[in-house]
């Protein structure tokens, strides 16, 4: 498998399972894997990269709704008991670990 194929299995993997923090980190992999570097800058390239991963997890969303409301429940796509358990937004990357890394691709 490529990186980038690796980094979707693990990421759909991680966030059906219910884990937010551990999703949050594998939504930034993947935006590295894409080529995401640094702060959160509107650049075309940041902008499409994040349009991907945004499909990633409609993709994903999808799937669970398909599995039916227990799936939905477990996963915590609803947002779990409180409504604070949902699943990471690419937003999240720069407000909760400070961007993509700073790191030359």
């Amino acid at each position: 498998m490529t990186p980038l194929e690796t980094e979707i299995v693990v990421f759909t993997s991680i966030t059906c399972q219910g884990l937010k923090g551990p999703s949050l980190w594998h939504v930034r992999g993947l935006g590295r894997v894409l080529g995401a570097r640094g702060s959160d800058e509107e650049t075309p390239k940041m902008r499409r990269i994040k349009d991907i991963i945004r499909g990633v997890k409609l993709a994903i969303a999808s799937a669970v709704e398909f599995l039916g409301p227990e799936m939905v429940q477990r996963s915590r796509l609803d947002g779990g008991p409180d409504g604070l358990q949902g699943w990471p937004n690419v937003g999240d990357v720069s407000r909760d670990l400070g961007g993509w890394g700073d790191d030359e691709s």
